[in-house]
């Protein structure tokens, strides 16, 4: 007799075959046959294996699962009331499926890489395993040997994929990761069961930030790209002391998250309770859907506006100088001041006289300073502005105006002294 199924050669036979063998031919009733299935073609140490089996004369199914991915080697003989036939050729041969593998193992990396690690499920070390990635909504790609996605299925044992990183990945995006197995014949199973991970957020990219007021900043968040479910947490640091934006606009100690939208997309969000000039870093952490939050981004720094200067005052007027005075403000201490005297459009100089160069001194350095050089019995109107730490100025405070004193005169000089016929004396007075 012959073996004629599995067929031989076949390379995706099941684990579990049904042999069969050929039409008995002999004119003595075919009383029995004997089976064997081993990877060995000389049959040293069957697999599987019926002896004297009166039942399953023509076809046996192995009552035990094969391993997968072996080739393995069938053979029968029938026999009758004469005795036992020769077995039939051990070339005849099989090579079962491979498993189909367990569900991979899968971890975030970082915002563009996951890592995964195929389970065999009991193949042998020959077979060879495809990775499928698909993102969430969009169309499946294959693991490459170098990392990357590809269009077609890559193959490699357990051995070779090992923990593979897998790079080039979009940020906050939740990837489906299967797998399926190939046999040494190239018979390829069906998809494991898939496993999710999401890859990080990632930091986000350089924030515009800009100064609105003495009190407000505005800060747009750059998403990068990123799905719109991400959402962003503003730092701010100023003083070294880290505060979060919250989302009625002041700082806290409480971390808010919120989306793009939320923050205001491409118009921003404002911060409302600013010191006026005062530098802030402002830097954008992200969380995924899966929580996962990324590190700090990049450092975006702005200085808020100096506050608009107080009137100034004055007193010890004279006739040609005048002692001035800036009110204190909410401006830090190391805010420079310029003096304006609008009346003349000068400003005071470095020689505390009038100039057409005005010079920037904070307030301490300008109180009670004199002004020198003014003429007498004229108005002079001052006005003060100030400017951040970034050099931008305010715009001028309200005007002072006052006039100089007049100049003192000397005695007159009296002179051609002449008395008159009624009695009074003429003179004539000079005045210097």
């Amino acid at each position: 007799p012959q073996v004629a199924s599995p067929s031989n050669g076949i390379v995706s036979a099941s684990l579990t075959p049904t042999l069969t063998s050929s039409a008995y031919s002999g004119d003595i009733t075919h009383r029995q046959s004997d089976w064997e299935i081993d990877d060995n073609a000389d049959f040293s140490s069957p697999t599987f294996s019926s002896y004297d089996d009166t039942t399953n004369k023509t076809s046996v199914t192995a009552s035990s699962a094969l391993s997968p991915n072996v080739t393995y080697y069938a053979r029968t003989r029938q026999s009758n009331g004469a005795g036992d036939s020769v077995y039939s050729a051990s070339a005849h041969q099989f090579t079962t499926i491979a498993n189909t593998p367990a569900t991979p193992t899968v971890a975030t990396i970082s915002a563009s890489s996951l890592s995964v690690v195929v389970n065999e499920n009991s193949n042998p070390a020959s077979t060879e395993f495809s990775i499928r990635l698909t993102p969430s909504g969009q169309t499946a790609q294959y693991l490459q040997a170098d990392g990357t996605l590809g269009t077609n299925a890559a193959w490699q044992t357990d051995s070779v994929w090992g923990t593979k990183s897998i790079t080039g990945l979009s940020a906050n995006t939740t990837y489906a990761i299967d797998v399926k197995a190939r046999n040494s014949g190239n018979t390829e199973t069906g998809f494991s069961s898939s496993a999710s991970a999401a890859t990080a957020s990632g930091a986000s990219n350089n924030p515009v930030v800009s100064s609105l007021s003495d009190s407000k900043l505005s800060v747009v968040i750059d998403e990068s790209g990123l799905p719109s479910t991400t959402t962003y947490a503003i730092a701010v640091v100023s003083n070294a002391t880290t505060t979060y934006l919250q989302a009625d606009g002041t700082l806290g100690t409480t971390v808010v998250y919120q989306t793009y939208t939320q923050w205001g997309r491409a118009t921003g969000t404002t911060i409302v309770n600013c010191s006026p000039n005062t530098a802030y870093a402002i830097q954008i952490k992200a969380k995924d859907s899966n929580g996962t939050i990324s590190t700090l981004g990049s450092s975006v720094e702005s200085v808020t506006r100096a506050a608009l200067p107080q009137t100034p005052t004055a007193a010890n007027v004279t006739s040609s100088s005048l002692q001035l005075t800036l009110p204190t403000d909410n401006n830090p201490s190391t805010t420079e001041y310029a003096i304006s005297v609008s009346s003349h459009s000068k400003s005071i100089g470095s020689d505390d006289t009038l100039s057409d160069t005005p010079v920037w001194r904070t307030r301490d350095a300008w109180n009670a300073i004199t002004i020198g050089q003014l003429s007498p019995n004229v108005l002079y109107i001052f006005q003060v502005k100030a400017r951040n730490s970034a050099a931008v100025e305010t715009e001028l405070s309200s005007l002072l105006a006052l006039y100089t004193l007049a100049s003192t005169i000397d005695d007159p000089l009296i002179q051609n002294a002449i008395r008159t016929a009624n009695g009074f004396v003429d003179v004539e007075m000079v005045l210097s």
